[in-house]
């Protein structure tokens, strides 16, 4: 195997962006992206970011991860990781520019027990397995033929988690406009990517990762000096009347009350099929206690579509191929 495809294999595993081919697209193992989760853990692996959930005991910790490589190595570097204390009501984070790294810039972690970790890595790869090291020690392996992920998250503890949804990365492409006929799909296929938001101060500090079926929030805030995260993940479905959304992960605050909520089996909770209930869109449009919400299609035409949320409308803005914050194209898949 050569030098470059044995590069190739690693940015697919660890679901990383990097500038170098687009023969990526073509080499067969682009199958290991997409969101993977176990009982107590969640994950999405894209081209260029992983956001990582993580249960131990009552901590919660939200970490979001990036890469970029070069022909001989494979750089890893967590950027930012938030961590919810369910049982004090407390939420600590250390954070860098989530998009261009660097140096640490939030930091209200009086515990010091935060880490930041960043890895120069490289591939040993076996019959059955693909083995990422970094300076000797094993922090990957990847399961060829069961699509089965081990994997050192940002705490230090490993974790395996199972397949939930494949994801294909595309090249830029033109959305289809909105119509009577297929409002659905255009909700759909209109957030579909990554794409991260700058705050006034030119940080990027947020990305969000729409997938066919889910989608991944990381944001850091501020207000009167303080800095908190909000982060959440949660399965997502569309029709012609709107859009359902199943919020499996709530981390962050909900009109400035502690909120720290996770499903209690993340494997079992997103293997099920989601299905729509077209009456609860009649209906205002506010969280229901089993965390669903319906937002309905207010108004629409081509490029636009409003929909109602528990906080107001919704604006959402059909893509073009040149959209500056889209970092990332993903294939459109039906339901």
């Amino acid at each position: 195997m050569s030098k470059i495809s044995k590069i190739l294999i690693i940015i697919i595993f660890l679901a990383i962006s990097c500038s170098v081919k687009d023969t990526r697209f073509s080499i067969g193992l682009e199958d290991f992206y997409g969101v993977w989760a176990n009982e107590h853990c969640q994950m999405v692996k894209t081209g260029k970011y992983e956001i990582l959930f993580e249960r131990d005991n009552y901590i919660i910790d939200c970490s979001i991860r990036k890469v970029n490589s070069d022909d001989k190595q494979i750089y890893l570097e967590t950027v930012a990781t938030a961590r919810y204390d369910t049982y004090n009501a407390q939420m600590f984070i250390v954070a860098k520019d989530l998009m261009n790294g660097g140096e640490i810039i939030y930091d209200n972690d009086r515990s010091n027990t935060i880490i930041l970790s960043e890895h120069s890595c490289e591939l040993k790869e076996y019959p059955e397995k693909i083995i990422i090291t970094s300076k000797g020690e094993t922090v990957g392996e990847l399961a060829k033929l069961h699509k089965q992920l081990r994997l050192q998250f940002p705490s230090g503890n490993w974790q395996t988690l199972e397949l939930i949804e494949p994801l294909n990365l595309s090249i830029p492409y033109m959305p289809i406009k909105a119509d009577s006929q297929h409002i659905g799909t255009a909700l759909h296929q209109w957030r579909l990517g990554t794409t991260f938001r700058q705050n006034d101060e030119g940080v990027v500090n947020s990305i969000a990762i729409y997938t066919n079926e889910h989608s991944f929030e990381f944001t850091i805030n501020t207000n009167d000096n303080e800095i908190y995260a909000d982060c959440r993940a949660g399965r997502v479905k569309t029709n012609d009347r709107g859009t359902l959304y199943d919020e499996t992960i709530r981390l962050g605050y909900d009109n400035m009350d502690f909120a720290a909520r996770m499903v209690s089996d993340n494997f079992e909770t997103l293997r099920k099929e989601l299905d729509i209930d077209n009456a609860r869109f009649n209906l205002v449009s506010e969280f229901g206690p089993d965390n669903t919400v319906y937002q309905p299609v207010k108004s629409f035409d081509d490029t636009l579509i409003v929909v109602e949320g528990p906080d107001g409308d919704y604006p959402i803005v059909r893509p073009s191929k040149d959209s500056p914050d889209i970092l990332e194209w993903f294939e459109y898949e039906d339901y």
